[in-house]
């Protein structure tokens, strides 16, 4: 199992690719604009209070990227969202002040990075093909 610095080090390396934007980047986005992020998932809370709303915390070398998740996609990709320790998450951006969060639209699990051998063209390769087939998961 990768330690933590290792763990941060995978985020980084997924978010270089195209398309995968790092937290510290999301302030230079326009509000309504659909990305995609990855981090590491250092938090999950679903308050009693906020209507089935889950909020993930992703967190990448550069900071941490607050996600809200709402209930009929917390229901329809449940495994993504209660498994994952290492996620990509497509959404819309949204800024509300000073709070930038992303409303999820899709989540996939990338946690099995973490955990297999890799060269970084390992890595990259994984990520891409997990992106263009829209899986939830690979091998």
């Amino acid at each position: 199992r990768a330690d933590r610095a290792t763990r941060i080090a995978i985020s980084d390396r997924v978010n270089q690719l195209k398309g995968i934007y790092r937290a510290d980047d999301l302030k230079l986005v326009t509000s309504g604009h659909h990305i995609r992020v990855a981090g590491l998932v250092t938090c999950r809370q679903r308050p009693g209070t906020a209507s089935g709303v889950t909020f993930v915390t992703l967190e990448d070398e550069t900071g941490n990227t607050n996600v809200i998740v709402w209930q009929d996609l917390a229901e329809k990709e449940r495994r993504a969202l209660i498994a994952s320790r290492l996620m990509i998450v497509h959404g819309k951006l949204e800024h509300q002040g000073p709070i930038t969060h992303l409303v999820a639209l899709h989540m996939d699990d990338a946690s099995h990075l973490l955990a297999k051998p890799f060269t970084p063209h390992d890595l990259l390769a994984r990520v891409r093909q997990l992106l263009d087939s829209g899986a939830s998961s690979i091998s």
